[in-house]
């Protein structure tokens, strides 16, 4: 539903409640999850899952949702439909030094890390260097985000890689 994608709640749910998925069939209401995710509408997709039974996407959606900023989203949903992967990358390349803050220090606080979790922390982490952290770096210095660029380099190597 092409409503979602721009950002028309109330025209989704209007149609949704007075006309009725009709034709329109499972594709069509993922896509619609899929778009109010991307755009950040937190109150479209509790709707969709509570009212419609609409299944959260799977990462693409929340790829989007980095890249466009939507921090709120991220905080609402992300533990549900994603591990992370892509997220950090995302916001890195977009500028959204909010959403990196929160995914890295997730990451700490979830005790990932060397710093906060000792021998046998996990080097797959997304703050490893070697790893998405590497790549964020870069997409943020090229795209010309320095503070992103230099908070990521200031706190991703708590897990670096062997």
């Amino acid at each position: 539903m092409n409503a979602a994608g721009g950002g028309h709640s109330d025209v989704v749910k209007w149609l949704l409640t007075e006309v009725g998925e009709g034709r329109s069939g499972t594709k069509a209401m993922n896509y619609t999850m899929s778009a109010a995710v991307a755009n950040g509408d937190v109150e479209l997709v509790r709707w969709l899952q509570d009212e419609k039974g609409i299944p959260l996407p799977r990462c693409g959606a929340f790829y989007e949702a980095a890249a466009k900023g939507c921090l709120a989203m991220l905080q609402s949903y992300f533990t549900q439909a994603a591990n992370g992967t892509g997220v950090l990358l995302r916001a890195a390349e977009s500028g959204h030094l909010d959403i990196v803050r929160w995914v890295i220090n997730r990451e700490i606080e979830g005790g990932v890390c060397p710093k906060t979790n000792g021998e046998g922390a996990n080097k797959n982490a997304l703050t490893s260097l070697g790893g998405e952290a590497s790549l964020s770096i870069h997409v943020a210095a090229v795209n010309g985000h320095v503070e992103v660029a230099k908070y990521l380099l200031e706190h991703v190597d708590c897990c670096p890689r062997d």
